[in-house]
């Protein structure tokens, strides 16, 4: 690992040393991903609010599966956008909730415009896809110093870095 990505590392988990490296299968992820740690819920809302929104759904991953579901952050990109890579049985989940899903297929780009903010001007694959909620939060575990091994939230909403979702959004 270089020394850049192990200083980064050491910056998002408070002083903690990397014990390895993670072995992506997405071609779509950068030599500079950077682990936030072992993805364990997902948490989804069929509406975005205005203000903090508890969860129609929450996708667990089993225990079992955590060692290959990680949460990843493009340290290159300047606004470090979070990737996701799940095991091929939370996946198998997705595909199910996917094909539940009645709406029609739409590009990913289309999908990301929907929710605004900086993710809507990403560069993405051209894939077909469709919307499963509205991601509230994502709970993941890893080792931090002092807290050793936790489980921390991620979570989306208003207010973010001071922001309000609202801005903007004449174009809805």
């Amino acid at each position: 690992m270089s020394e850049y990505l192990t200083k980064e590392y050491k910056k998002y988990h408070w002083g903690t040393e990397p014990t390895g490296t993670i072995k992506t299968r997405s071609k779509y992820h950068s030599d500079k991903m950077i682990s936030y740690g072992r993805c364990c819920e997902f948490h989804l809302s069929d509406e975005m609010k205005l203000s903090k929104q508890k969860p129609e759904y929450i996708l667990e991953i089993p225990e079992t599966h955590l060692h290959t579901s990680y949460l990843l952050f493009d340290s290159s990109k300047k606004k470090k956008p979070l990737m996701i890579e799940l095991d091929p049985e939370t996946q198998k989940e997705f595909k199910e909730l996917y094909k539940e899903n009645p709406n029609e297929p739409e590009k990913l780009k289309d999908i990301a415009k929907i929710s605004g903010g900086y993710q809507a001007n990403r560069r993405y694959p051209n894939v077909m896809a469709k919307p499963l909620g509205y991601c509230t939060h994502i709970v993941y575990r890893t080792i931090k110093k002092p807290d050793g091994l936790s489980s921390y939230i991620h979570e989306f909403g208003e207010p973010y870095r001071n922001k309000k979702w609202t801005q903007n959004r004449s174009s809805l």
